[in-house]
Formats: C-alpha cells, structure tokens, sequence
C-alpha cells in the first residue's frame, strides 16, 4: 500500500511540472516582439559661404606655315606669361599643349596653316584678385581666358561638410518625425545612417570670353565670385515602436 501511494504521489508531481511547462511556454508567446519597425528617410543640407580662392585658366595661342616656328613662338611667350603670373604671386601648372593643323585654313586660305596652344590653370588665393591675374597674362601674351573657377579650400571644404551634414540630419530627424506620427509609431533611435553624396559647387564663369590684350574693352579687373554651396545628402532609418 506504502509503494501505491509513493508512485501516485510520483504521477502527480510529474503532471504539475508539464503544467507548469505549458503555462511558461503560453506567457512567453504572449509576450513575444512583434518584431522591429523602421522608418527610413532622405534629406539634404547645404551650406553657402564665399569663395577663399579662384582658378584662371588662360591660353597662349600661336599659328604660323610651319610648325617649327609656331614651337618656338608658343615656348617663348608661354614663358613671358608664366614668369609674369609667378612673379604676381600665383601658382601656375601647366594644362594642355598642342600643335595642330589649323581646320580653319581649309576655308580660308589666308590662314595660317597650323595653330599651338599652350593652357595654363593659375590658382589664385585671393578671389578679389582674379581679375588683376587674368590682365596680367593678358598683357604678357596669352591670347585666351578660357575659365574663371571661384571655390574654396580643402580646409573649408571640410568643415563646410560637417555643417551640411549636421543639417542634413536635423532635417532627416524632422522627416522621420512626420512619418512616424501619420502612422501612429513613435520614433526610439538612429538604426543606421549612410551618407549618399558630399559634393562643393564652385562658381563657374566661363568665357570671360577670350579677353585680348586687344579687345576694345580690355580684360575685366572684377569679376562676381558669388557663393560657393556645399550639399550633403544621407539616408536615416530610424528604430520605432507604436505611439
């Protein structure tokens, strides 16, 4: 009788514990994630500031009936040219040379046979002094002003990111925001960022237009910088819950 009632006893202990078993298991799926929510948006930031340097491209051009001489005559005015910008305090690198046929001699045959370029692109630090760079080559032989390019410095350019960054991601914060509310979520935290492009505008004045040293009106001593803009564009999901 004493052995009966040990293994009902032992019967009854085992049915509680599946009990048991089975309630945990039923708390726990009540209770279990729904599962993460997202909202993802794009936005953008830009910054503008004025321009802390300038590029002067410029060309000395020659023609002549033989390429030996149009050599010779783009060497020694390139050189007149390139002397007289470093020793206004530019740095000057050497763009583009070329010697070709001259197309438009098959027109015209007073033309001269064969035409030699010479480019140059100066950097000029101080904007203001773009136009006093570009009379100078011109009066020392360049015959061409192909480009004028106001920007900034990598140092500039840097921070100038950061800043359009920083508003970029207001800007993705606020967008989430309105999404999350029309579709009753509420938004907990930054999931992941990636950033979609980085880019620095320059100003860009081209044909400042083949100014001579003979044109009527002369070169130009002043030109407009304007306002270089830096944009940065990131993609934001952000974690949610319902509201």
């Amino acid at each position: 009788m004493r052995l009966q009632r040990q293994f009902v006893a032992a019967i009854a202990v085992a049915a509680l514990l599946v009990l048991a078993g089975c309630t945990g298991s039923a708390v726990s799926g009540a209770d279990a994630p729904t599962g993460d929510r997202t909202v993802q948006v794009a936005a953008d930031g830009s910054v503008e500031v004025a321009p802390d340097r300038a590029t002067v491209r410029v060309s000395v051009v020659e023609e002549g009936d033989a390429v030996g001489d149009v050599r010779e005559r783009l060497a020694a005015n390139s050189t007149e040219v390139r002397e007289a910008l470093e020793s206004a305090g530019h740095d000057v690198t050497s763009a583009r040379y070329d010697i070709d046929r001259n197309y438009r001699s098959e027109r015209d045959p007073t033309a001269a046979e064969f035409v030699g370029r010479h480019s140059f692109v100066v950097r000029v630090d101080d904007p203001d002094a773009a136009g006093d760079a570009i009379v100078t080559a011109v009066e020392s032989g360049a015959a061409r002003v192909e480009q004028v390019t106001f920007g900034v410095s990598e140092e500039t350019r840097r921070s100038l990111r950061n800043d359009a960054l920083t508003e970029a991601m207001t800007n993705a914060e606020t967008k989430a925001e309105t999404v999350a509310t029309s579709g009753d979520l509420s938004i907990t935290g930054v999931s992941s960022v990636s950033t979609v492009s980085l880019s620095a505008d320059p100003v860009v004045r081209e044909r400042v237009a083949y100014a001579s040293a003979d044109s009527a009106g002369g070169a130009p001593t002043r030109l407009d910088a304007g306002t270089v803009t830096v944009t940065a564009n990131v993609v934001v999901t952000y974690n949610a819950t319902a509201a």
